[in-house]
Formats: structure tokens, sequence, C-alpha cells
């Protein structure tokens, strides 16, 4: 089954706490292509290496790192091979931070030593999720335990009414996405959003938990309160019928529903793909502004003041914003009403104050 954002989500949220869930990743993905693998690493450190290919004249070490100073954790590594590594030639670096080209400087200088040097980064993982069942059954316990646990946290996944509070407003996210890349259909936009609502209704259920269509209604009427209850009904029951086989089951006996396990799944990757977009657009602004020197704490609040800024930007405009989005067309920057934003905003910010204070 795919679930590939899911798996990169979360290798993208281990933290240093989870080394050894990490060596258990690892291990699971190069176990076919090195057999003879055996972890030797532990939190009280392992001269350099987290793992090594036992021989009888080992050449090849493994290292498993969920630093983000990547490049620092590869120069102490080769500090400690010229330390403590007599006949090693070939360093496998096993990470869950995305790297790619940027690792050339790191290969050239191990060249220049007469070593070689093996990045095995998050790309490499996530390329090679459905390589075998062992890697397919690493990746879904890593998925269980890391990001299954945030999507829930955000909202997103799990059922707790439908007020379109913040965390709402990513799910709806997620729904509305989805149901624009049902590229199949030709329906209207009235109906679309309908199909929408009713599966975002019924999140976080299954067969053993059911939702009634009595509560279907409750909550959709509590989302549109603006709306006639007999009208909404009408469309709710229309949807049911259009979604009812293909995204979510039908309970007649008891008139109750619930997703469908495959769409439930999709559910999760479209999360998993919104949360990393979330994470790219952090890193993007974060990349922008000039928070060189700064302490991380200051430069989290700012990234999280910039971000409220153009969230709130981006609501005001309301369907401007929207339509541009339908049409895929660029939305025209007001730059007076960002200013305004931002000086509105600054005043009353309480992270702004503490930094200033």
């Amino acid at each position: 089954m795919p679930y590939s954002r899911r798996f990169e989500l979360a290798i993208d949220n281990l933290k240093g706490s989870d080394w050894e869930r990490f060596e258990r990743l690892a291990s699971a993905f190069l176990c076919t292509e090195f057999p003879s693998l055996r972890t030797t690493a532990s939190p009280s450190g392992d001269r350099g290496r987290d793992a090594e290919l036992y021989s009888i004249s080992p050449t090849v070490w493994f290292q498993y790192s969920v630093r983000k100073d990547w490049r620092a954790k590869i120069t102490e590594t080769l500090s400690s091979i010229a330390k403590n590594g007599s006949g090693v030639l070939v360093l496998i670096f096993v990470t869950n931070q995305p790297i790619g080209a940027a690792g050339d400087a790191a290969r050239a200088d191990f060249s220049s030593r007469g070593l070689h040097l093996d990045i095995r980064d998050r790309n490499w993982f996530v390329d090679r999720v459905h390589l075998s069942t062992s890697t397919e059954r690493a990746a879904e316990e890593l998925i269980h335990a890391i990001a299954d646990p945030l999507l829930e946290e955000r909202g997103i996944t799990r059922r707790d009414g439908l007020s379109l509070d913040k965390r709402e407003s990513n799910a709806a996210l997620v729904y509305l996405e989805m149901q624009a890349h049902d590229l199949a259909t030709a329906k209207g936009l009235t109906k679309i959003c309908f199909d929408a609502v009713v599966k975002a209704a019924l999140r976080g259920s299954d067969s053993e938990h059911r939702i009634s269509r009595n509560d279907v209604y409750a909550g959709i009427q509590q989302l549109l309160s603006a709306h006639p209850p007999d009208v909404l009904r009408q469309h709710i029951d229309s949807a049911i019928i259009r979604l009812t086989k293909r995204a979510i089951r039908h309970y007649q006996v008891d008139d109750t529903f619930c997703l469908t396990y495959e769409y439930a799944e999709d559910i999760k990757e479209s999360a998993a793909d919104v949360e990393l977009l979330r994470r790219s657009f952090i890193s993007e602004i974060a990349s922008k502004v000039d928070l060189t020197g700064l302490p991380i704490t200051i430069r989290d609040a700012i990234v999280d003041i910039v971000i409220e800024i153009v969230e709130t930007y981006l609501s005001e405009l309301g369907e401007e914003f929207a339509t541009a989005v339908a049409a895929q067309h660029a939305l025209p920057v007001k730059e007076d009403r960002i200013q305004s934003i931002a000086i509105q905003l600054l005043k009353i910010n309480t992270k702004i104050q503490c930094l200033s204070g």
C-alpha cells in the first residue's frame, strides 16, 4: 500500500531520543544488501560508529545519525576513524536528514584521505520503502509510532468536532484537496464541497467506531450554521449516496457510517503531504529572514510571527484568495495591507513583547 508521505513525515520528525528506533529502521533497510551487518550502538558511545560490518578484517563501517548538523557528525566520524579505524576503507553514513548533493564536499574530504563515504539519506529510505517485506514492516512501525500520532495531534485524522478552529482548517484543507484531486468527476462546486465536508465529518471513524446519520447532520450543521437544516440534510444525504462504497461504508441496520479503510489511509497520506508542505514553508521563511546568530527560541518565535502575518493576510483576502487558488492564478501582493497587518500583530504579540523586553 502507498504510504511514502507518512513515512517521510515520520523520518523527518525523528529526534535524538529516537536513536534506537532509527537504528532498527536502518538495519532493516540495509540487511538485504549487507546480511552480516550487526548493530553495536549504545547511548554511552560507540567509538565513532553505530554499527559495523563484521568480518575478519572490518573495512566497512556504518553510522546511523539523526543529528540535524550532519556535516559536523561526519567530520567527527572522520576524526574517529583516523584514531580508531585501522583498516577501514568505507563509511556508510545513514541519516534521516535530506542531504543529496550537499554531501559532495564531505565525500571529497574522505576521498582525499583514501577513504570512501557513501551517504544514505532521507530520500534513500523513501525510495526503498517497498523494496521488501522487511522494509515495509519497518516503515509501518515508524509510521504508527511517529507520523500517525503527530497527525492526530494536529486534529486532521482524529474526530473531535467540526468547529473551524486552526486545526480544523488544516483538516478542511486536506479533505478539500483530496476532493479536488478527483479529476474523474465533473461535479459542480456544491457537490464537491459537500462530499468533502461529509468525509471530514466521518474522520476518525472505522467499522468499530461508526457515526450515526444524525451525528453527521449535527456536526455539519454546526460548521455551516447559516444554512437551513432541511437544505443541509438534502445535500448531505445526496453526498452520502455518492460516496457509499467508494469512500464510506453504510451500515443500514442502524443507519451508521464510517470511512473505508482504504480511504482513511489515503487521508493520512494527504494529511502527511500537507504537513510536509507546512514544514517546507516554514523552512523557506527561515531561509528568507536573516536569523544568523540568534538563539533558536528567538528564531522560532520570529518564524511563527511571520507565518501568523501571512495567514492573517490570506484570511482577510477571503474570496479573492480562494478564486486565485481555484484558477491557479498568482495572487496580487498588497504590500500596504501586509505592512498594516504586521504592525497590528507585532503590537499585540506576546512573543515579540518578551523578545523586546
